[in-house]
Parts: structure tokens; sequence; C-alpha cells
């Protein structure tokens, strides 16, 4: 008989990962572009995005 473990589960219907929403303020023209976080933190993410954009991002 197998065993149904509850817990393993739950965690797979956790997506791994964070998901985030940016707006994109700049295109790099080199595959990635520049966003800037809700709180004000600007990051480079891969990814060739028109500037003016809201995208969501994931890590991990």
């Amino acid at each position: 008989m197998a065993t149904t473990n509850i817990w393993q589960q739950f965690k797979s219907l956790i997506p791994e990962g964070v998901r985030t929403i940016v707006a994109i303020t700049l295109n790099n023209g080199d595959g990635t572009s520049t966003a800037t976080l809700r709180d004000g933190t600007v990051i480079r993410v891969q990814g060739d995005v028109p500037a003016g954009n809201n995208v969501l991002i994931k890590t991990g």
C-alpha cells in the first residue's frame, strides 16, 4: 500500500520562486532591461522588454 505524504502534496501546490510585478524603465539593448520595484529599488532583469511596460518577473 502506497503512503500519501500530505506535506509533499501541499508543497507541490506552491510555485517555486518569487513572482514580482516591476515597471520596465529602460531597454538596455543587450537582452536585458532595467526595472524598478514598488519600493523604488532598481534592478536589471533578463528579457528584451520595451520601456514603459509592467511585467511579472520570477526568481529562482
